[in-house]
C-alpha cells in the first residue's frame, strides 16, 4: 500500500455558464473534458496541468451563497492514496435566472504533484529513487451545491508523472 500523502494544490476556475431550461437535475452533474497534457515533472509548484471539467445543476446553486461563504465545494481525491488532496472554492457564478439551471465548462489549474511509493520500501513521498521513476496518478473531482447536493465523481485520464 502507499504512504499518507498531503500536499497541496492551486485552482483556478474559469467559468462559463448559460441559462438552460429546468431539464437538469438539482443535483450538480460533472464530467471530464480535457487535460492539457498527460505527463508531469514530480513536486509542488514545478509543474503545471489544467484540468477541463463540464457541470449542469438544474437549480444553479452550485457557486456559494452569502449563508454559507466558507464552504469549500470542489473536491479532489489522489486516487493512488484515496486521501483528499484538497477542496476548493468554486467562485461566484453571477447568472440571471439560475433558477432554470445553468450548465458551464470550468478550467482547473493544478500545480503539480508528488511521487509516493509502496510503504514497505519506507521513502518518503516526493523522493527520487532509481526503484520508481515514475508514477501513475489519477484525480477525482466531486462538486457539492449550496444546497448540499454532492455530483457524480469524475476522474481524469491516467496522468504519467516523472519521480526523478
Amino acid at each position: 500500500m502507499f504512504q499518507k500523502l498531503s500536499y497541496a494544490l492551486l485552482i483556478v476556475l474559469f467559468i462559463s455558464a448559460c441559462n438552460q431550461s429546468s431539464d437538469f437535475s438539482d443535483v450538480p452533474e460533472l464530467t471530464f473534458i480535457s487535460m492539457s497534457k498527460d505527463t508531469l515533472t514530480q513536486g509542488i509548484n514545478s509543474d503545471t496541468i489544467f484540468i477541463t471539467l463540464g457541470f449542469q445543476d438544474g437549480d444553479g446553486d452550485i457557486s456559494i451563497s452569502e449563508d454559507n461563504p466558507d464552504k469549500l465545494n470542489l473536491r479532489v481525491v489522489d486516487m493512488r492514496t484515496g486521501n483528499t488532496s484538497d477542496k476548493f472554492l468554486v467562485p461566484e457564478i453571477p447568472v440571471s435566472g439560475a433558477a432554470n439551471g445553468i450548465s458551464g465548462e470550468m478550467t482547473v489549474k493544478m500545480l503539480g504533484a508528488c511521487c509516493v511509493f509502496p510503504v514497505m520500501d519506507s521513502i518518503p513521498p516526493c523522493s527520487t529513487t532509481p526503484l520508481y521513476p515514475d508514477n501513475q496518478l489519477i484525480w477525482q473531482y466531486t462538486l457539492t451545491d449550496d444546497a448540499g447536493n454532492v455530483s457524480n465523481s469524475v476522474t481524469t485520464n491516467p496522468i504519467f508523472l516523472k519521480c526523478l
